[in-house]
């Protein structure tokens, strides 16, 4: 008997799943797709950009399209909790050559707007480490400085505060 229909074969232990299990391992595969992203975005709170000028003060910035742009700076919150003081990050890219080599305090400057819309006062907090621009590289920033939760208008500047600098255009930041 070469052949007989009584002879069971052996698998190797692996079953195909039901078409049930399937249908929950697809869903769980899809859901996974688009609740990570939205959860890491949650937890990243806001994103600003803006444009790094120069040839400013402290709290006179005036137009972005008259100053050359010399950078680009990012604002970033993060989610929190509860609220209270939790760190703004600020990120900065200047291209080669854009600003003279030596050390530069950068700042978080709120403004303080009237009834109006005109700017009446700014409050600048220091980040913990100076910007050093060496020849010939680019830059690449990170500091931090602590926000009340809220929603700022908020300012990037680098620079001495009682001497010329370099701002980015003042935006909306909400510190969650």
């Amino acid at each position: 008997m070469l052949w007989s229909s009584n002879v069971r074969r052996f698998r190797s232990g692996s079953r195909r799943p039901s078409g049930r299990a399937r249908s929950v391992v697809a869903v769980a595969l899809v859901s996974a797709f688009f609740l990570i992203p939205a959860v890491a975005y949650a937890a990243k709170g806001t994103t600003t950009r803006a444009e790094l000028g120069g040839a400013t003060g402290y709290c006179q910035y005036s137009n972005a399209a008259a100053a050359p742009t010399v950078g680009k700076v990012q604002i970033t919150t993060f989610h929190a909790e509860s609220p209270g003081i939790h760190s703004v990050r600020v990120d900065i890219k200047l291209r080669a050559g854009q600003i003279p080599a030596g050390s530069y305090q950068v700042w978080l400057v709120t403004l303080y707007r009237d009834e109006a819309g005109q700017v009446s006062g700014c409050a600048a907090s220091p980040l913990a480490d100076l910007m050093t621009v060496k020849n010939g590289g680019p830059i690449d920033f990170r500091g931090t400085a602590d926000r009340y939760s809220g929603e700022y208008e908020l300012q990037v500047y680098v620079g001495p505060i009682w001497g010329p600098g370099y701002a980015t255009a003042p935006a909306l930041v909400d510190v969650p």
